[in-house]
């Protein structure tokens, strides 16, 4: 799940892809609404760990690269 969270550049119909994304975060939130009705802020913890986790990935990508360099 986390990779359909990732920017993408060059993408053909970004549009698109922001509308599909957008479709996986409200099932994302009907599901933890769902399973977590007494915890408000249960979802926007999961958007702040899936944007820490995009962060820590593209750090990663850019480490790889510079390693493939060197």
């Amino acid at each position: 799940m986390i990779f359909l969270f990732i920017d993408r550049p060059h993408l053909l119909q970004p549009q698109s892809v922001e509308n599909i994304q957008e479709g996986y975060i409200e099932i994302l939130r009907a599901y933890v609404q769902y399973h977590r009705p007494g915890n408000k802020c249960h979802f926007a913890k999961l958007l702040g760990i899936l944007t820490e986790l995009r962060t820590l990935g593209n750090i990663n990508s850019e480490m790889c690269v510079s390693l493939k360099v060197q």
